[in-house]
């Protein structure tokens, strides 16, 4: 029946929130607005079945179905990973939290580890880069829904992998076209904090006009390395806990030339 634009469903708080979706997705087309309503019964709503309702009147405009089906994930529980339950304790941690937890947990299998501090961190922090000089960002003329935008913000800034940074690069070209440069800079000042974590340091700050990188108290740079970096980079001054050196007119290739160079010198011994 390709003219109708209108749906009436009785008794909605008895469906899923996929199924509501999908229902809705039946009536309206481009040139036609479509009206969709879901009745239930006053006073008869569970907390799930009215979390169901809110979200799909939240989560009413264009390409919002992937946000759709991550609130349908935490009101339902993301269960047991390798069984059929469709429950858990994941809604008491949050969908986020909980995804972190799981990529730690398979990293540290892949790693060959099978016994692990329970009361440890489950992911330490990559060093903050806030203050170095940059414009990193996602422009709204290339994601101009907000809910995408900060989606894709949270998907970048929880990667711990180059690996997983392509991965999202290539879903963003194939999406939205070709990366704009502030787009690029966040991806790639991503890439160097995650180099930067791996050789030790805690912290990217500014101090003047000189970049500085700190270490954290058990990564301290021997003095060979630190004879090596003065060597290799114009203007670098080092100390067992920190490394500093002129931010120049381009601050992220500064600090990709000054963490490539530590890696090398590292990895040389």
């Amino acid at each position: 029946m390709p003219n109708v634009n209108t749906l009436i469903v009785e008794g909605a708080e008895r469906f899923g929130l996929g199924q509501l979706y999908q229902l809705r997705g039946r009536v309206g087309r481009a040139d036609r607005q479509a009206y969709a309503y879901f009745l239930f019964k006053t006073g008869r709503l569970s907390d799930k079945a009215e979390e169901r309702l809110q979200a799909l009147q939240e989560f009413s405009h264009l390409g919002s179905g992937f946000a759709l089906a991550l609130r349908d994930l935490e009101i339902r529980g993301a269960g047991n990973l390798l069984g059929e339950e469709q429950h858990g304790a994941m809604r008491s941690v949050g969908l986020e939290l909980y995804q972190s937890m799981l990529r730690d947990a398979i990293r540290r299998l892949r790693q060959g580890e099978t016994h692990w501090n329970l009361e440890a961190p489950i992911q330490e922090e990559l060093p903050d880069a806030s203050k170095l000089p940059l414009h990193a960002f996602i422009p709204s003329e290339y994601i101009a829904d907000t809910a995408q935008r900060l989606g894709y913000y949270k998907r970048i800034a929880g990667s711990r992998t180059r690996e997983e940074l392509k991965s999202l690069v290539r879903e963003l070209r194939d999406r939205y076209g070709e990366l704009p440069v502030p787009l690029k800079n966040l991806i790639r000042l991503m890439e160097q904090r995650i180099l930067a974590h791996a050789l030790g340091v805690q912290s990217i700050g500014v101090d003047g006009k000189r970049l500085v990188l700190k270490f954290k108290p058990d990564r301290k740079l021997k003095a060979r390395w630190q004879l090596a970096l003065q060597r290799s980079v114009a203007g670098a001054r080092t100390q067992p806990d920190a490394i500093s050196a002129p931010l120049g007119e381009q601050p992220l290739e500064t600090l990709m030339r000054l963490l490539n160079e530590l890696k090398a010198i590292v990895e040389a011994g």
